[in-house]
């Protein structure tokens, strides 16, 4: 048969060309299928994105986020002097807690000019106090500072009922006990990854090796991101008054609030380092108001990423009424979302 390279006179080909003959029209046939597919699909998807994120900013804009991470600002502030003062309580168990400031150094580079003025006044006066001993007053002064520290996770708690479009139905002392868990959690963390950054550095730095050095430099962020994105994920989790929404719309939220609140971090230090006149305008308050500022931008990321994890369970389950939502005019789910 002439034409079919196993068969032609010449027999140059050998097998693998000649089966390379055969399947040559049906290679050709899925290609151009799979080429109308991903057109089609990648132009499907592209509609979902801009659909989603249409919706995410009309959320966003109703929710009037800016203006509630400016009152959880306000309680933040409140509870973050308390908060400091559970992390040196805590820490001391497990190491001297004048090494803190050498956690502190490590993110100076990192954290705005103003937190780490605020942070750092407040470690070195807690720092100069005298440890006290195990006793009933310690544990007394530590619920107390938990209990303080608290409230500012009460008002991200309200403020992501806000966001996930529900209204508090817990009970004062469920709400409390949750609130307090949620508290001590965050407290704890922040205690062991200060003790165990400063412990490996010491032992890196004791080893006197430029590759491990420049290893942890390197892992560090990554580390970090995923720290961050597990916290915001318990708190997107069990915070607000919803049912439990899965894990896979709220690691999308907590991914980009971690994205973001490390980028915005690096990208606002940066701002008011070379181009902030904080100092210029507000004077002694400079500092202050620029922590301020910092705060309420992590809010409003940390809102953000709870307003993409709404609609994405909106998604997934448009006409469910949850226990607690809110009496808002149903929206409409996209049919080209739930595509």
């Amino acid at each position: 048969m002439k034409g079919h390279p196993r068969l032609d006179k010449g027999g140059t080909l050998g097998p693998v060309r000649a089966l390379l003959h055969d399947l040559a029209p049906v290679i050709r046939g899925f290609w151009a299928r799979s080429s109308v597919y991903l057109r089609k699909g990648t132009a499907r998807r592209a509609v979902n994105l801009v659909t989603l994120a249409k919706r995410i900013y009309s959320e966003f804009s109703e929710d009037r986020i800016p203006a509630v991470a400016g009152g959880i600002t306000f309680f933040f502030l409140l509870a973050i002097f308390p908060a400091i003062a559970c992390v040196v309580s805590l820490y001391s168990f497990f190491e001297d807690r004048s090494s803190l400031l050498e956690g502190l150094q490590m993110v100076s580079g990192f954290l705005p000019g103003g937190a780490i003025l605020v942070i750092s006044t407040e470690l070195k006066r807690l720092i100069a106090t005298k440890p006290a001993a195990l006793d009933l007053t310690f544990a007394l002064g530590f619920i107390v500072a938990v209990w303080s520290a608290s409230g500012g996770i009460k008002s991200i708690i309200d403020g992501l009922n806000i966001a996930f479009e529900t209204v508090e139905t817990r009970g004062f002392l469920k709400l409390t006990i949750g609130t307090l868990l949620l508290t001590v959690v965050v407290v704890t963390l922040a205690a062991g990854v200060i003790y165990l950054s400063v412990t490996l550095q010491k032992l890196i730095a004791s080893q006197h090796s430029t590759l491990l050095q420049t290893t942890y430099n390197i892992l560090v962020w990554p580390l970090g991101f995923c720290i961050c994105s597990s916290v915001i994920s318990v708190i997107y989790r069990y915070g607000p008054d919803r049912v439990r929404t899965p894990w896979c719309w709220i690691t999308w939220g907590s991914t980009f609030a971690a994205l973001f609140w490390l980028l915005g971090t690096w990208l606002f230090t940066w701002y008011a380092l070379h181009f902030g006149s904080y100092d210029r305008t507000y004077g002694v308050l400079g500092g202050a108001v620029g922590f301020l500022t910092w705060i309420w931008l992590s809010i409003v990321l940390l809102l953000t990423g709870a307003e993409i994890v709404c609609e994405l369970d909106l998604k997934r389950s448009p006409k469910v009424n949850r226990p607690g939502s809110r009496a808002r005019p149903p929206r409409k789910a996209s049919t080209k979302l739930a595509d």
